[in-house]
């Protein structure tokens, strides 16, 4: 024990039942340990109002379905994130010894829940894709991944990362940094709300679609500065609205 604490001992009690980990839950369990214990983690939220990027979808939508592709908001808050990147390299880095290296390619990985536990493949070279790509990307991993299907491979070389609630979300979290990288960006759920917008010059209030997201970063090298323009960038394309699909 440090400072003379220490925890009691557990002692089963009737009903308590005691679930063994497994391999991934045991790694899983290391590595979030690890990464707080390494990268002092700062954290970052900003709202950003879905509007644009909702009409586009929903024009797009059907037209792609019919090729087999799931246009899902994910797809372009990574097309964001990996324009974000490409002009905030900071954000996409590794920590050394006594350096750092900014990461040419971009790959992102994805957060999916399995039934086995959570897992993050990646999509490479993102920065290179339209939407459509990041979505065709995305969901190939995503399958693989929960139908038990993923490779080493899959699962290597993320130099970024984004976590989402799923289809049971919740307003906003902060998520713990997916080492060897330097930030993680978890999205809140997408939820209609009042939000305030300018008409031929006037304030109104119109109902959008509205998400919350928090950045989570490792202050040994990103300073608060960096990590708010990124935010704030990824913030600005996806309320432009104007992506190639």
């Amino acid at each position: 024990p440090r400072g003379g604490f220490s925890v009691k001992p557990y002692v089963q009690a009737p009903g308590d039942e005691i679930v063994p980990f497994n391999r991934r839950r045991r790694i899983i369990a290391d590595h979030m340990v690890y990464s707080k214990h390494v990268s002092p983690h700062v954290y970052t939220f900003a709202e950003i109002d879905m509007h644009k990027v909702s009409r586009l979808r929903e024009a797009r939508k059907d037209a792609l379905k019919a090729e087999g592709v799931s246009l899902t908001f994910l797809s372009f808050i990574a097309a964001a994130t990996a324009k974000a990147l490409r002009e905030n390299p900071v954000l996409n880095a590794r920590v050394l010894d006594d350096s750092y290296v900014k990461i040419k390619q971009i790959n992102l990985g994805v957060a999916v829940e399995t039934s086995g536990g959570l897992l993050v493949p990646v999509v490479r070279d993102a920065d290179e894709l339209t939407v459509k790509g990041l979505a065709k990307g995305i969901d190939t991993v995503a399958r693989k991944a929960r139908d038990g299907k993923i490779e080493c491979d899959d699962l290597a070389g993320s130099t970024f990362t984004i976590s989402n609630p799923g289809t049971k979300g919740n307003f906003v979290g902060a998520a713990v940094i997916s080492q060897p990288n330097v930030a993680i960006l978890r999205t809140g759920e997408i939820v209609k709300r009042p939000v305030v917008v300018e008409v031929d010059g006037v304030d109104t209030i119109a109902i959008h679609p509205v998400m919350f997201v928090a950045l989570s970063y490792d202050h040994r090298i990103v300073d608060g500065v960096a990590a708010n323009n990124f935010l704030y960038r990824i913030t600005e394309l996806l309320e432009a609205g104007q992506f190639e699909v």
